[in-house]
């Protein structure tokens, strides 16, 4: 085998053609930059433990080596130090290395394991990305910054364990990781990075802890996610951090959440059940919910729009159902006979007969168009319960009326 060392650095190897396992000499204390680069014979590699650091790409490209172990001498991992090794299935990190630098393992296509031993305190950007078979993944306790794209396009990976002292979760750290399917973000993390958590499209669950403060633009957009609840302590959502979600089953928004943009839940968001504000809504199917619109009316109690008018209805009748809000019974009086309309159209019997029962919103001019529509709306396939039920109250409480008028 045939090397260039100087001082103890290892310069340069020189490949022969066939040899696949290379022994370092045990004099050897550095392997310096690029050494081994591009040694496409290289399988494996025996390092002493005299050597303590490996240098930038030293290892980068070198397609056929499968496996490597650190000893614990090891203290320093150079920057592209393993780019490319797309053979490379397993990796045992020795203790004494506290940072995993920039893209060391970037394109590791067929790495599914890897050993992060409790003395790194940095996963830095690029470190993991596109390693595709990557499953097996323990960050330990120690690391408290995974930095941007850290793990990006890491598609097999399954799980993933945040450990509790992480204060840095840089922007796309575990994007497009397709196969996560929950995580739960420590409160010391304090901001959700931009397209953290963008394309896991198997992500069905994500615990946001109370302490987290802001949540990036696309943060968790294009994930599966059915039970989302922000802390009290959010005070931003940046644009679209969670966009295009299908089957959300409730939403919690604070009544203290300021927001500055208009689709930090992006457009279309479609959910089942949400609490806004401290009101929640019950919708009878999955529905496309403008979220802030239907916070800033809450907040500021302003229900006299007409934009989106039949979520309006829903969400002021809710109110009014809630705590009687005096607005709202204001505007549900005003606007009665369109408001029961819309719930007929939508088949709603409960709210139609809770409306009805409320007694408040009746009279003798509006139950006559109401029972009419009914009737219109039952010819057209609509509810017959909800026909037959306004009948009977115009029946029951205004018997003076003509009842030809309704037939």
């Amino acid at each position: 085998m045939s090397f260039d060392i100087q001082n103890g650095v290892l310069i340069k190897y020189h490949e022969e053609v066939g040899v696949a396992q290379v022994v370092i000499p045990n004099d050897v204390t550095e392997i310096g930059i690029s050494s081994f680069e591009r040694c496409d014979s290289l399988k494996s590699v025996v390092i002493p433990d005299s050597v303590t650091s490996i240098g930038d790409r030293a290892f980068f490209g070198c397609r056929s080596l499968v496996t490597v172990t650190l000893p614990d001498s090891v203290t320093r991992l150079g920057d592209y130090v393993f780019y490319g090794c797309a053979s490379l299935e397993s990796v045992v990190l020795s203790y004494g290395i506290t940072h995993i630098n920039i893209c060391a393992f970037l394109w590791c296509e067929s790495l599914k394991s890897v050993y992060i031993p409790e003395s790194v305190v940095s996963i830095e950007e690029w470190a993991f990305y596109g390693c595709h078979k990557l499953v097996d993944l323990k960050i330990p306790k120690s690391v408290v910054r995974i930095a941007s794209y850290a793990f990006h396009y890491c598609r097999s990976l399954q799980t993933i364990d945040i450990p509790e002292g992480l204060t840095s979760l840089g922007d796309h750290a575990f994007s497009g990781c397709a196969s996560i399917e929950g995580v739960v973000i420590p409160a010391g993390v304090g901001t959700i990075a931009e397209f953290a958590f963008s394309g896991c499209c198997s992500m069905r669950t994500a615990v946001i802890s109370d302490g987290i403060t802001s949540i990036g633009k696309d943060a968790f957009r294009e994930t599966s996610l059915k039970n989302i609840v922000i802390p009290e302590s959010v005070t931003s959502i940046g644009d679209s951090a969670f966009a295009n979600i299908r089957g959300v089953d409730s939403l919690v928004v604070p009544r203290g959440l300021k927001i500055t943009n208009d689709r930090p839940f992006g457009w279309p968001f479609y959910v089942k059940k949400a609490t806004i504000s401290g009101y929640t809504f019950e919708l009878p199917f999955e529905s496309n919910l403008d979220v802030m619109y239907v916070k800033q009316m809450l907040d500021s109690r302003k229900y006299n729009t007409r934009k989106f008018i039949t979520l309006t209805y829903r969400i002021v009748v809710g109110v009014f159902f809630t705590d009687g809000q005096a607005e709202a019974e204001a505007y549900i009086k005003e606007n009665f006979f369109a408001v029961m309309c819309c719930f007929i159209n939508a088949n709603d019997y409960g709210v139609v007969k809770k409306l009805f029962d409320c007694g408040k919103f009746v009279t003798e001019e509006n139950i006559i168009k109401i029972a009419e529509y009914s009737i219109e709306h039952t010819q057209k396939g609509g509810d017959v319960q909800i026909q037959a039920y306004i009948l009977g109250y115009r029946s029951k409480h205004f018997p003076q009326l003509n009842p030809l008028e309704c037939i």
